[in-house]
């Protein structure tokens, strides 16, 4: 038989979110926490739409919304807790305008903390197998856990004991903006809670652009790094104040840019000496990691959320190696061609994933986490690098040139590649954008020397009659701003310039850059 608990009101009368067990056994209800486990859980009682999609309650008025810690739980070591908790924040940072800063308790708006049985909300917990946790909607907010149940900050493959606290905080930071329950069984706020689910489908992601989408303001924080003509890293964009010159970078590489949340952008480059650096605009500071890159390649850098990134690049022996936000650098053993790139990404439910051309110019993936590598058995043009964009809800995209000259696209859920047709410069490589929804495009230079991009949504190449440079490559990502992509490029006559495909045009930055460098976009 099945047990639910019913649906209360909180204090001040605003609907309580209450997640508890839904025990699934034959005929009878579990004596103790000792019998066997429920084969499903359920994180709340609040009703499932009959509606096939996303649920929207109320929503806070501001983009920029804090949180704090009342206390924590003795089921984690140190404050893993808290950490798990902002992990949980950055899975929606990372894919909605919102912005979540930790404070002091007493000054959050969204409070966090550990409880048993009556608390002072009106919501008792029950003990274990009882309630996981509630919060309410906006404008409270508040996130409660049932300190009873065994908390962990391990992946779990099942929904018995312990408890995977990552999973359960993003589900319940989706009520606390406004979510309810959605019918998607794939969605991060589906109602039942059966294993680990630490990443937003596009349902949840829907859900929260629905609210909070126009909060994103007139103009996106756009930043654009580049190699200018006088072999300088350049930063572009109305954040710094129109564009500034850096640091001295090792002549016809190119940067890489990422806007990591709670970090703002970072920025990974080559300098002279052939060693990766990287630059933080907003503190105007430089860090220097002291490890050696190939001459000719260039660094690839992704965010994982909470001032976390990853840096992907070819060292100096030829072999792919990682640097990572907490200051470790890890020797992958896997061998580049020289002068190639790698690209990086990640991925929300297995972390960061990089796509590189070996040396026998395949196109192969490493996953960080597992320290593993696959072989795709697909072929690239010599001398391309290939472009990975990691799908909201799970899986990556990657963009690369085929030893014939055409854009191919290789899915990680098929494991499979499929050919454009569309033709390439033979020297250039193409540039994934994804938009929050799971759609995305696959910017490249054609073969006639003009830039084109490659819409998932229609399957079609679309020409937007802009020169390149030969032999350059563009940077394309989601604007949601202009709810459509922006592009950068070099043009021809050696000058970065921007395209938007949701109005089609063009803004020339009036920027020279390095003749065969390409830049690198980044919005939030």
């Amino acid at each position: 038989m099945s047990k639910l608990r019913r649906r209360v009101l909180d204090r001040m009368g605003t609907a309580l979110v209450v997640c508890s067990v839904l025990v699934c056994l034959s005929g009878e209800l579990a004596a103790s926490a000792s019998a066997d486990p429920p084969r499903k859980q359920r994180y709340d009682t609040l009703a499932t739409s009959a509606a096939a999609s996303f649920v929207t309650f109320s929503k806070w008025n501001h983009r920029a919304l804090t949180y704090g810690f009342a206390n924590g739980t003795a089921d984690i070591a140190g404050d893993g807790e808290k950490q798990a908790v902002r992990e949980a924040f950055d899975l929606w940072s990372a894919s909605t305008p919102l912005v979540f800063e930790e404070v002091e308790a007493a000054k959050a708006e969204i409070v966090i903390s550990w409880a048993t049985g009556s608390h002072g909300d009106s919501t008792p917990f029950f003990g274990m197998g009882g309630d996981l946790a509630h919060a309410s909607y906006p404008s409270e907010g508040d996130i409660h856990f049932d300190d009873d149940e065994i908390w962990t900050t391990a992946v779990r493959p099942d929904g018995a004991q312990p408890i995977d606290l990552v999973s359960v905080a993003a589900h319940e930071i989706g009520h606390a903006i406004g979510l309810g329950h959605s019918k998607d069984a794939t969605a991060l706020m589906y109602g039942g809670y059966e294993k680990s689910h630490r990443y937003l489908a596009a349902d949840d992601i829907s859900g929260a652009l629905s609210l909070y989408e126009s909060l994103y303001g007139p103009e996106s924080q756009r930043f654009i790094g580049f190699q200018e003509a006088g072999e300088e890293l350049g930063v572009y964009g109305s954040q710094v104040g129109g564009w500034i010159a850096t640091a001295a970078v090792a002549p016809g590489t190119s940067p890489s840019a990422a806007y990591v949340p709670g970090d703002g952008l970072m920025v990974a480059y080559q300098s002279p000496a052939n060693e990766l650096w990287l630059y933080r605009p907003a503190t105007d500071e430089r860090l220097y990691t002291g490890l050696g890159m190939d001459a000719g390649s260039s660094p690839s850098i992704a965010a994982g959320g909470n001032g976390r990134y990853l840096v992907a690049f070819q060292a100096n022996n030829h072999e792919l190696w990682s640097y990572s936000s907490t200051g470790q650098s890890v020797a992958t053993k896997l061998g580049l061609e020289p002068g190639t790139s790698p690209s990086a990404g990640f991925e929300q439910a297995n972390g960061y994933v990089i796509a590189f051309q070996d040396w026998q110019h395949s196109l192969w993936t490493y996953s960080v986490a597992a320290g593993t590598a696959k072989n795709t058995k697909l072929g690239m043009m010599p001398g391309t690098n290939p472009s990975l964009g990691a799908i909201p809800g799970g899986g990556y995209a990657i963009a690369f040139q085929d030893w014939q000259g055409h854009l191919w696209l290789y899915s990680s859920a098929t494991g499979s590649g499929g050919n454009s047709t569309l033709g390439m410069d033979s020297k250039s490589s193409p540039s994934i954008g994804v938009k929050p929804g799971g759609t995305f495009i696959a910017s490249f230079q054609a073969n006639n020397h003009e830039l084109w991009f490659y819409s998932s949504a229609t399957n079609l190449g679309v020409p937007t009659k802009s020169g390149m440079a030969p032999g350059t490559s563009p940077s394309a990502d989601w604007d949601p701003a202009a709810n459509g992509y922006a592009i950068a490029f070099q043009d021809w006559q050696n000058h970065l310039w921007t395209y938007s495909t949701a109005s089609g045009s063009w803004v020339n930055t009036s920027l020279t850059m390095r003749v065969g460098t390409s830049p690198a976009l980044a919005l939030r």
